[in-house]
């Protein structure tokens, strides 16, 4: 199974939580962090991405 979008079904089923932190500016760009917590294996981190 190939998950390319988090839709409602995928939601209810796999996520625990969503965390949404407040917007910042840095270097011009606005940005914003969002945290998934997944049901049985919790926080996965995965590399940031500069764009």
């Amino acid at each position: 199974m190939s998950v390319q979008e988090l839709d409602a079904e995928i939601i209810r089923e796999f996520v625990e939580k969503i965390i949404v932190y407040k917007a910042e500016r840095v270097d011009g760009h606005r940005v914003q962090k969002i945290k998934i917590i997944w049901n049985c294996i919790g926080e996965f981190q995965t590399p940031t991405s500069h764009q």
